[in-house]
This record gives C-alpha cells, sequence and structure tokens, in this order.
C-alpha cells in the first residue's frame, strides 16, 4: 500500500496538472494581449466579439467551436504559468494531518480561479479563441510549411495536386483547412485535424455517426479518413465535402420576419427528426467493430453504431464511465454522482453529496417523469454556426448541412430541450449572468423581447409542442432544474466557473424546495389559485398539462392501477377489462375505466385528487358533485354522470375519489385548429350558443355552489337530484368562507367583499392602505355611471370553460349552417368608448338572426353538423353577476401556444401580435353573434367589464404575495390614467351637473 506521503505528493501533482491545463485553455491577460487588441486597458478573455451579423452564442455548454470560416493569420504565444501551480503545499510528513491541509488547500483553490473582476472586463475589447491562429496551440506547426504536408496527403489518397489550400477557422478541437481538387472537378472539400492528441478524440467515431445520421439530414459527407497518426500529416484526419450555402448566423439576424419564420422552421425540423431517433440506452454514441480505422474511399458498409457510457471528461475520449442501463432519469443522475465521486481524486465529496441531495429532493418534488427512460439522440452544440442555409431562386431557405457532430450523445428528451435563444434573440442581449458563464440557454434574455422575437419564440414553440405536448413543461419547467443538474453530470468540476454555477444552484434549489413545503400538508388548490386572477388561468398552455406524475411525485401507474382495479372489485363494480392513464390537471389525476357489458362496453373516468383532501377541505369533493347533480337537468351542457363517490380515503386506493361516465367526442381545442375558416366559423357559433345559453341559468344571490350533503360521503349508486346547490359565501382563505351574501347590486357586492377582506386583513396596516385604495375605485366606478340595474342578475360562472374542457362530435343529422358572418366586414363593431354609460335601447338590432334564436327545442347545442357532447371540470363554480362571467373567450381566436412563457393566464391581456385575417374573422364573428343577443356584450367584455373583472379578482385572490401586490399596483396606474385622462377631460357627461350647479350659483 503506498503511503500518505506519496499519495499526497501524487495528489498535489495532479493538481498543479489541472491548474497548469486550465490556464492553457484560459490563458490570464497580459499587458501585450491588451494593447494588441484595440488599444485599451480593459480586457475579457472569456467571451470572444462577432460581427451583428453572425451569432456569437457560446453556450456554457457547448465543447467545440466553430468550422467552415475564415482564418485569421498565426501567431505565437506562450500562456503564463499560473502562480497557483507552485504554492500547492508539499505534504512535509507522513501523515494525515498532511492529508487534511492538502486537500483542504485543493478544496479552496477554485475560487483562486474565477473569472476576471468587472473591474477588467469590457464588452468593446475581447480575444477571440478558436481564431485560426497558433497562438493558442503552441504545438501546432505553421499553416505555411504544413500546407506542403496536406499537399502530398493529397497525393497519397490518389487525388492529385489541390488548386486552392485555404485555412479556414478552426474550432478549438479541429484545425479546418479548405481543398480544391481538379481530380474532382474542383468541388471544395474540408480537410479536419485534431488540434491536440491527447484528447483521444476517435475519428472512428466521428465518421460512423456522419455515416449513420447521413440517410436522416444534410451532414459532411466523408471522402477518406485515418483514425491514426501514420501519416504524412502525423495526425488523424477526416476529408470531407464542404457543405454549399452560408453559416446562418452570417444572413439571419439581418432578415425580414417573414424570411426568419423559414428558419424557425428548420431548425424546429432538425430537432423533430433528432428526436425521432431513439437510442435504448443512454450514453456516449461510438463507433462500432465494423467501422475501419483508415479508409482512402466513402464508406460503403452498413451503419454500426455502440454506446458506451459517457465521458468523464468531454474532452477525453478514453475516460469513460461505466455503460448505463435504461433507467429513470433520477436512478441515471445518482449513479453518474456516484462513479464521479468514487473515481474523483481531488477530494470532492461535499460537492457530489450536494448534488446527489439535489436529484434526490427534484425526485421527491416530482421533476421526474417515467417518459424520461426514452432516449433520443442529442446534438448538443446545435446553434448557427453549425448550420449552413442556401437561399433558392424562389427565395425560399434551404438547410444543406448541420455541422459538428462530435461527441454525439444519447440521453432522454428533457436533457436536450434547452430553448434555442438564439433563435430569437442576439448575444448581447443576453443577461450578465449568462456572459459570466454561469448558465446556458436556460437563462432568458435581460430585457423584454420584442414583438418580432416573441413571435418567432412562440412560432417555434408551437411547432415542438404540437410534435411532443410535453415539450413546453420540459424546455421552460421541470426541465431547467434536471439540465442543471445534467451539467455536472457531463462536465464535473473541470472548470473554476463549474463551483460557482454549483453554490448559485444550491441556493436557488434550496429556497425553491422550500417553497413546495412538501414537509408539510402541502398547499391545498384553493392556495395555489390564489396566485392567478380571477380568470385563474388554468387555460394557460405555456406549461404542459400532460398527464405525467413528475409534477406530483405520485405512485408509479403501472403499480398504481392495480389498486384501482381492486378498488371496483371491492365496490361490486367488478374487473375492469381497461385500465388507463388520461390527461389529468393541475388538482387531480385523471384514469379511464372499460367494463364489459351485455350489449356494449360501458366506459368510465375516475378522478383522484392529487393530493388527498383533509378534513376541512371535503367540502371541495362533495361540492363537485352537487353541481354536477343539479346540472344534469340542463340537458345542452351534457355534464358527466356520476355514478360513485367516496369521501373518505378507507378504500384501495387511500384517497377520496369521484367516478363518472365517460363523455364521447373529443375536445374543442383538438379539432378546431384541423379546420379550415368555414368549419371553424361553424364551432364559433356552436360555442356562441353554448355560452348564450348557459347565461339563462339564473340564482337569486352571488357566492360559490355548495352541496348540502352530509360528510362523509360514500355512495356508489348516486342519486340524480335538480335540487338547487347551496350558494356559500366567497372563500377568504383555505380554512375560512365569507359570510353569505343576498341579492344586491354590483356595487353593493363589491363594496361588501372589499370590506370583508379589509377586516380579514386588520392586523397588516399596509394592506387594508391597499383595500381603501381599492374602495376609492370603487366609488370612482359608480361616480362615472359604470354600475347597471342589471347587474344584481347572477348567472352561472364555470371560470375555467375553455376549448379543452368542451367535448364535440359531428352530428350527421344535422344541416350545416351558413354562419351569420363569414368574413371580418359584416362583423358588429364594438361600441365607442364614450357609450360606456349609457344603455341606449335605440341602438339594440332587431335578434332574428339564426345565431341569436334560443334552440330550446334541442337538448344539445349545434351548429352545422356539429354537437357539444359534453363540458368537463365543474370545480369551483360561482354565481355572479353576469358582467363577471364576459371574460373574452380568447382561446377561441388565438392558439394559447402562442403566449409568452410569462403570460400569467390573465384573459383580458391581448394577444403580443396582431390577429391574423382568419382570426380576427373569428373573433368578429363571435362577438357579434353574442352581441346580437345581448346589447351590453361588447361593453362587458371589452370596456366597463376589464375593470370591473380586474377588481373583482383581488377580491378573490386576496393579498399573499409580492406579485398580487404589483398586479395591484399596476391595476392602480393604469386606472389613474383612464379615470384621469379619459373620464375627468369629459366635463360635457361627467361635469355637466356641476357646472349646472356653478351656473346657478
Amino acid at each position: 500500500m503506498p503511503s500518505i506521503k506519496k499519495l499526497l505528493r501524487s495528489v498535489a501533482s495532479k493538481f498543479k496538472s489541472r491548474v497548469s491545463n486550465l490556464i492553457q485553455k484560459n490563458p490570464p491577460p497580459s499587458i501585450s494581449d491588451v494593447t494588441m487588441v484595440n488599444d485599451s486597458s480593459h480586457f475579457d478573455h472569456c467571451f470572444p466579439p462577432t460581427p451583428k451579423s453572425t451569432p456569437a452564442i457560446v453556450d456554457s455548454d457547448s465543447f467545440d467551436g466553430r468550422d467552415n470560416k475564415p482564418a485569421l493569420d498565426d501567431t505565437s504565444k506562450s500562456p503564463s504559468l499560473s502562480p497557483l501551480t507552485s504554492i500547492v503545499p508539499e505534504p512535509s510528513d507522513d501523515t494525515l494531518e498532511g492529508l487534511r491541509q492538502c486537500a483542504e488547500f485543493i478544496n479552496s483553490a477554485p475560487t483562486s480561479l474565477s473569472p476576471a473582476p468587472e473591474s477588467i472586463k469590457s464588452s468593446s475589447s475581447k480575444v477571440p479563441r478558436g481564431s485560426g491562429s497558433t497562438c493558442d496551440w503552441d504545438d501546432q506547426e505553421p499553416f505555411v510549411t504544413y500546407k506542403h504536408k496536406i499537399i502530398q496527403l493529397c497525393h497519397d489518397l490518389d487525388l492529385g495536386e489541390p488548386s486552392k489550400i485555404e485555412r479556414m477557422r478552426g474550432g478549438s478541437f479541429n484545425r479546418v483547412v479548405c481543398l480544391s481538387l481538379p481530380s474532382k472537378d474542383n468541388q471544395d472539400y474540408v480537410l479536419r485535424i485534431p488540434r491536440n492528441l491527447d484528447t483521444n478524440e476517435s475519428t472512428r467515431d466521428q465518421v460512423a455517426i456522419l455515416h449513420y445520421l447521413a440517410p436522416l439530414m444534410p451532414v459532411p459527407a466523408v471522402v477518406a479518413f485515418d483514425s491514426t497518426s501514420d501519416n504524412v500529416i502525423g495526425r488523424p484526419y477526416i476529408l470531407q465535402g464542404k457543405l454549399k450555402g452560408v453559416n446562418a448566423g452570417s444572413v439571419y439576424y439581418d432578415l425580414p420576419s417573414d424570411e426568419k419564420k423559414q428558419f424557425v422552421k428548420l431548425i424546429a425540423d432538425i430537432i423533430k427528426k433528432l428526436n425521432n431517433l431513439k437510442i435504448d440506452r443512454p450514453g456516449q454514441l461510438v463507433a462500432g467493430p465494423s467501422i475501419p480505422s483508415i479508409s482512402h474511399e466513402p464508406l460503403t458498409i452498413p451503419t454500426d453504431i455502440e454506446v458506451t457510457g459517457y465521458r468523464f471528461s468531454p474532452h477525453d475520449a478514453l475516460e469513460v464511465m461505466s455503460s448505463q442501463k435504461n433507467q429513470p432519469l433520477s436512478s441515471l443522475l445518482a449513479s453518474i454522482f456516484e462513479e464521479r465521486k468514487t473515481v474523483d481524486e481531488d477530494f470532492m465529496d461535499i460537492q457530489w453529496n450536494k448534488l446527489l441531495k439535489i436529484t434526490d429532493e427534484m425526485k421527491t418534488a416530482g421533476l421526474f417523469s417515467n417518459n424520461d427512460t426514452d432516449c433520443v439522440v442529442w446534438h448538443w452544440d446545435l446553434t448557427f454556426r453549425n448550420i449552413m442555409v442556401e437561399k433558392q431562386s424562389n427565395g425560399q431557405w434551404t438547410l444543406t448541412g448541420v455541422l459538428d457532430w462530435d461527441g454525439l450523445l444519447s440521453a432522454p428528451s428533457v436533457m436536450t430541450r434547452a430553448p434555442p435563444v438564439w433563435l430569437w434573440i442576439e448575444e448581447n442581449d443576453r443577461s450578465s449572468k449568462w456572459h459570466e458563464g454561469l448558465g446556458n440557454n436556460d437563462i432568458q434574455p435581460a430585457r423584454e423581447l420584442t414583438m418580432e422575437e416573441l413571435v418567432l419564440k412562440a412560432s417555434f414553440e408551437q411547432i415542438l409542442q404540437r410534435a411532443d405536448q410535453n415539450y413546453m413543461a420540459d424546455a421552460y419547467g421541470r426541465g431547467v432544474w434536471i439540465r442543471r443538474l445534467v451539467k455536472f453530470a457531463l462536465e464535473g468540476f473541470g472548470q473554476s466557473s463549474h463551483y460557482i454555477m454549483l453554490q448559485v444552484l444550491v441556493r436557488e434549489w434550496e429556497a425553491y424546495y422550500q417553497s413546495l413545503e412538501l414537509g408539510s400538508d402541502g398547499l391545498d388548490d384553493d392556495e395555489k389559485l390564489e396566485s392567478s386572477s380571477v380568470t385563474r388561468g388554468s387555460n394557460n398552455s405555456n406549461q404542459s398539462s400532460a398527464s405525467s406524475t413528475y409534477e406530483y411525485g405520485q405512485e408509479a401507474f403501472e403499480t398504481y392501477k392495480l389498486k384501482v382495479a381492486q378498488l371496483f372489485q371491492n365496490i361490486g363494480f367488478g374487473s375492469p377489462s381497461n385500465v388507463e392513464r388520461m390527461e389529468g390537471g393541475s388538482f387531480n389525476r385523471v384514469i379511464g375505466l372499460t367494463f364489459p357489458g351485455q350489449s356494449e362496453d360501458r366506459n368510465f373516468v375516475l378522478r383522484i385528487p392529487r393530493v388527498p383532501f383533509e378534513d376541512y377541505e371535503l367540502h371541495k369533493l362533495r361540492d363537485q358533485v352537487a353541481t354536477l347533480l343539479f346540472l344534469k337537468q340542463f340537458d345542452f351542457l351534457c355534464v358527466p354522470t356520476i355514478e360513485a363517490i367516496d369521501s373518505t380515503v378507507d378504500n384501495a386506493i387511500a384517497s377520496q375519489y369521484v367516478l363518472q361516465k365517460k363523455i364521447t367526442g373529443k375536445p374543442l381545442g383538438d379539432v378546431f385548429p384541423t379546420l379550415p375558416l368555414a368549419g371553424k366559423l361553424e364551432l364559433t357559433t356552436l360555442v356562441a350558443r353554448l355560452l348564450i345559453k348557459m347565461e339563462d341559468i339564473t340564482f337569486e344571490d352571488p357566492g360559490v355552489l355548495s352541496g348540502a350533503q352530509p360528510l362523509p360521503w360514500v355512495s356508489t349508486s348516486v342519486h340524480q337530484s335538480s335540487s338547487p346547490p347551496v350558494i356559500s359565501g366567497f372563500r377568504l382563505n383555505p380554512k375560512t368562507v365569507g359570510p353569505p351574501l343576498r341579492k344586491q347590486g354590483l356595487e353593493s357586492l363589491l363594496l361588501n367583499l372589499i370590506s370583508e377582506r379589509k377586516k380579514d386583513d386588520i392586523m397588516c396596516d399596509n394592506i387594508v392602505s391597499i383595500w381603501n385604495q381599492a374602495l376609492d375605485v370603487l366609488k370612482q366606478m359608480e361616480q362615472i355611471g359604470f354600475f347597471k340595474d342589471s347587474d344584481s342578475t347572477n348567472i352561472l360562472w364555470n371560470w375555467d370553460i375553455c376549448s379543452r374542457h368542451i367535448f364535440i362530435e359531428r352530428d350527421d343529422s344535422l344541416t350545416p349552417a351558413v354562419p351569420c358572418s363569414g368574413s371580418t366586414s359584416d362583423a358588429t363593431q364594438p361600441p365607442s368608448p364614450d357609450n360606456l354609460g349609457d344603455h341606449n335601447t335605440e341602438s339594440e338590432p332587431d335578434i332574428n338572426d339564426e345565431a341569436s334564436q334560443d334552440p330550446d327545442s334541442q337538448t344539445q347545442a349545434t351548429s352545422g353538423g356539429w354537437k357539444v357532447t359534453g363540458i368537463i371540470d365543474w370545480d369551483d363554480v360561482m354565481s355572479v353577476p353576469r358582467v363577471i362571467t364576459r371574460v373574452p373567450r380568447t382561446w377561441l381566436w388565438f392558439d394559447d401556444y402562442e403566449r409568452t412563457t410569462c403570460w400569467n393566464g390573465v384573459r383580458e391581456t391581448p394577444p403580443q401580435r396582431p390577429l391574423t385575417e382568419d382570426e380576427l374573422a373569428i373573433k368578429n364573428h363571435f362577438d357579434q353573434i353574442m352581441q346580437q343577443a345581448d346589447p351590453n356584450y361588447m361593453n362587458d367584455t371589452y370596456f366597463r367589464g376589464v375593470w370591473i373583472r380586474r377588481l373583482f379578482g383581488f377580491t378573490e385572490t386576496g393579498f399573499h404575495d409580492s406579485q398580487h401586490l404589483k398586479d395591484f399596483q399596476k391595476y392602480m396606474r393604469e386606472w389613474k390614467n383612464y379615470f384621469d385622462g379619459h373620464v375627468l377631460m369629459k366635463p360635457d357627461r361627467y361635469g355637466a351637473d356641476c357646472e349646472s350647479d356653478n351656473e346657478s350659483e
């Protein structure tokens, strides 16, 4: 066994070597360097500038530089050694204390290798790496002599004398030369030569990967290669055809928007193709045994790819981890961290243990999905610099090739989904945190995106989301945390910035994890809803609502479904012939069940709270069922039929549940995008008729629809009742319900709600002050005539009705109807803001149009060849004045996938881009039908109603976090501008009485 002193010397020597290598890769600035750049005394050696036309998105997880670019001339430079290499303490004695001292020094050393302080950084003076000069690679032969060896290599390959030899800008790991060969019709070829043989990057692997990808997409065609150094240039090489076209980044940012959208589709298509390449396990893609070491002609053999373990260093092909089997992502990351911890000689157990702890906590928090076992091909350096394009004569851009496939990986798709931010914003607009190297594309831009950038971003996301419903969650939700872990799994702690990144990750993850309160009972539904507006925002599709358990830390479906089957045997339903997972929501797990019947199968849906209700929450389940039982009498709603309920946890699944019959048809949101405009207008008419009929369901008092059934409630034969539900008060917090309210005017209702909130917050002076401001707004609304006598009528409000909750199907017995307005030209125009307080009956249209007739004879809402087959998700239904319910139904004419990621679900917020002609046609058609049914519709929806609903929303959510306060401050600013600028400047309307009084005086 080696002595401790010998071990210490080995560790110190290894540390010196590591520091030396690090400094060679990132040499410290010298005065001569600074002067040479731009005669400036400021210096930043980390990030090179590039022209505006060429993107300089240098991702922190991008391991290679740029190929296929003109180079600078070679110069020579000898990087100075860091003082750290000379001050590593030598062990003075053969003791464990010496080992401890050396380990402590090594653990503290990375902080001495931090990036340059701000005082010596400048955005205008940066030295480029990978510029094609030999100054960065000491052992690189000058090009002037090296090119003669290249000429000889061409002769050795029987290619003849090249007519042109031109140096191109290479990357950090490859020298790149362009050749023109008369023997090949003067076509251009690219010779790629590794700069450093110590990396042991296998040329065979690179060739095998290009051979594997060639049928899928345009990649460089390999003409010849040699993975040995037994040739005239003394190094491995690959000779490949030069791709046509230009580097995408050199043209993209100067293009008009319509051409940029072509690039968006090209990039999305590349990613979709890679996502369709499934690999059976995670790891590094390498050449199989049939790939030769040398070939002087293109390969004609079948593709041969194998998967090994990931590399310990992205740049060292020899140090490879153990091969991994197909397994859950949490298990994969944990095994990698454990292996790195075992083999790491730098006494970094603390760092690896922190990462293992975070992995375990992410698993507890439900961030990992069962689908994370599926692996896809990952081009981790897919950026504009590696994409070649060409403009065709018809003005269309085409993809001519994708470069830089070195080190290709197989990985779960969530690892690959860092947003391609370079597709919608340039590097100069990235945040300082990104520039400092503390993150990658998951770090969002420092400024708000422009309209054009938002459209590009939304277009890309829409394509990927439609290809995989989990994309948005993988890109912007759970995936952000997972990829921060993945960075350490793949790179380790090879750079000083990794230590900083770990500190930031630990701090931010701890704050996030604590906010989940997983150690307590957790947030209930109402607490979760408090962070949204009155519209709840549950139709915000920027985050996938896919039925994946990663968000909820639940039992895997494969074992859970066995308990479900046992449940139905226990309650007398028999054994289901099929148990399937269905797409659930934020608060309910949803399972489909099929039972064999005498004539046909019976299909049901089981809804299970994701977190079992506490005693004080049991009313939620009862209220949901009681509401559905009451609404069953309205045939046109087609609400689900309740078959069974259990408000206890004394059953096989240890949770409350509701069983209901499955509704036929498809969600409106799935059908609508597939139709031409005429078909969309038919469905728009269908939805409008449905909403008009829903407005006829009225209640005496305002409040929340509740049940009166005693708890606990357990029944497998639920009695269908048409008894009206109890109308309870509005909820102040998860455990407190406000007093019941009687029928009253809207101004009085808002006054009572604000006063009740103010009383509940009496111990917090600043919140009381905010409620007083809300009361001032209420008085001003009354002053300018916002409220009407008709506002005392309360109607049914399903605040979450949207395209995914309305089910439809074709009805062949119906004759398609001609839409009321087939174009935008005949649509009803919004009333003038000058008439906000008026109720002018003379302007009411003649309501004889087909669209405005109340089809009472129909048991289902129909239009053209479509009918409504059901409406789901009736949780927390309310009775409120009509104006509160008239939220713009933007989900009909604007795809939520095009909303920005910061959209909070408030439908009063207009889309971030102008509507297209078709979208305008749909919106105007819908508004016309609604306006014909009620002349107050446009005013309620787009004018006075916007202000009233926003104020009502604050009475629903209260002020429980900083976002609520920010929203209210914004509301007050906007209301003041409206009231002062639009209202007080109309003395003819609002000051008439005052003027009369003054005249009389």
